[in-house]
């Protein structure tokens, strides 16, 4: 008989609601609350390995994560997931693979991550305020566009960390993908023009803020085209000697997937 068995899990939820992933000794976060959801169905024994970590505020549609129990399970994969989903609130199980493998480290293999930020230069609806960003200024999206391209490769993103230069494993990083486009999906029943645009960003890590700090930074060359030359340089060296951008607001940021060879 198995003595413990693990679960692959997706998550999304409401990043508004938590503080973060990661268990804190007072505010709710992600972590906790699914924790207290688990011992409720399969005892107290309950450990969690997550794929990466969001902060206060940031959103999550598709965050993988392994959740071990010390002991044999009979329900089946759709029983697992539909008990845990009736005890959680501000999140959700999207899909549950029974019997996963243990040896799998779910945060360092993976090969890729994506993330996604919605944001707007107009006033949008109460019902879309907590998901989309608001952004100062009239937005170019096509000079955005072509931003975008400038971070795509490996760089010394520390210039894009507020961890003060304190990166475990220093502020290099490569991103694979970054693109910045304008989306129509919410003009269709809201009856007027929404204005809502996405930046995407697929790469192996990253730093604490980078996201935040690198849509920040195109909306401030956005805004002075002069600052292009200064963004440049803080890519090609790591540090650019001025703060010429603001840090964005987690409303809006989006954990979207990750990528894994072989499993």
């Amino acid at each position: 008989m198995l003595k413990s068995q693990t679960f692959k899990l997706y998550l999304e939820y409401d990043g508004e609601q938590f503080f973060g992933i990661q268990r804190q000794s007072v505010s709710p976060t992600v972590e906790s609350v699914l924790i207290s959801a688990a011992k409720k169905i399969f005892g107290n024994e309950i450990f969690l390995n997550y794929c990466g970590r969001t902060d206060r505020g940031v959103h999550s549609v598709g965050m993988p994560l392994l959740l071990s129990v010390g002991k044999s399970v009979s329900l089946d994969s759709v029983k697992i997931r539909e008990s845990l989903n009736s005890k959680l609130s501000g999140l959700r199980v999207t899909k549950c693979f029974k019997e996963f493998s243990r040896a799998l480290d779910i945060r360092k293999s993976a090969f890729g991550r994506e993330y996604f930020f919605l944001f707007s230069d107009i006033e949008q609806p109460l019902f879309l305020r907590k998901i989309v960003g608001s952004v100062k200024g009239v937005v170019d999206i096509e000079f955005l566009s072509d931003l975008s391209d400038l971070v795509v490769g490996r760089f010394d993103f520390n210039n894009f960390s507020n961890n003060n230069g304190n990166e475990g494993h220093g502020s290099c990083r490569t991103v694979y993908e970054c693109h910045v486009k304008r989306l129509n999906a919410f003009s269709e029943f809201q009856g007027f023009d929404s204005k809502v645009y996405c930046m995407s960003v697929v790469g192996q890590g990253f730093l604490y803020n980078m996201i935040r700090n690198i849509l920040g930074a195109f909306l401030a060359c956005d805004q002075n085209r002069f600052l292009v030359e200064t963004l440049t340089k803080a890519l090609e060296f790591g540090v650019s000697g001025e703060s010429f951008y603001k840090t964005m607001k987690p409303t809006g940021l989006f954990f979207k997937t990750a990528t894994y060879i072989n499993y």
